[in-house]
């Protein structure tokens, strides 16, 4: 204002970048294993991963957190979600898919006598979480080796000898589950 001096005063704007978030992908588990995360990227703001099963992530504000499942994920998939934040900017999210296989469970504890002539069949075998492979030692042929109820035809090499059958539970990446029947 003319002769008088100029006033002058100052106003900061702050420009925030936009936050990104990628994590696309999934990861097959066991119950009693654990996932890393890999391949995940951000940028412009704070990491944060949440989760929607019912075990713990550790290194939740980076890039590569590590998600431990609980008994009780078994059999499901959970949710990893990246959340990156810059406030006021709207945050990003991003998510990760975790398989979790449940343990497989064998059980065959049983016997049989039979003869030479004749089938046994087992009896009273369980099994969970996977699917089903019997196997035999014996020289003689097994069917229905898929089944909790598989029958052994003895061959005449198994005459007086003790023959183990051997179901094996598999749910992969889970270690292998494994009972025995005995025929003799």
């Amino acid at each position: 204002n003319s002769p008088c001096a100029a006033a002058t005063a100052t106003y900061t704007v702050t420009v925030k970048g936009t936050p990104t978030a990628t994590a696309g992908g999934t990861q097959t588990i066991c119950q009693t294993g654990t996932a890393t995360i890999s391949g995940a990227t951000s940028t412009n703001g704070t990491i944060l991963w949440t989760h929607n099963g019912a075990g713990s992530l550790s290194n939740a504000t980076t890039l590569t957190p590590t998600y431990t499942p609980a008994a009780a994920d078994a059999g499901t998939t959970v949710t990893l979600t990246m959340t990156v934040s810059n406030s006021p900017c709207t945050a990003a999210t991003a998510t990760y898919t975790v398989i979790v296989k449940a343990s497989p469970t064998a059980a065959a504890g049983g016997s049989a006598t039979i003869c030479q002539t004749v089938t046994a069949t087992v009896s009273g075998a369980t099994a969970s979480n996977g699917t089903i492979l019997w196997t035999s030692n014996g020289s003689g042929s097994l069917s229905n080796a898929t089944t909790l109820t598989p029958t052994y035809t003895p061959a005449a090499g198994d005459v007086g000898l003790t023959r183990t059958l051997t179901m094996t539970v598999s749910n992969s990446p889970c270690a292998a589950a494994t009972a025995t029947y005995t025929v003799t």
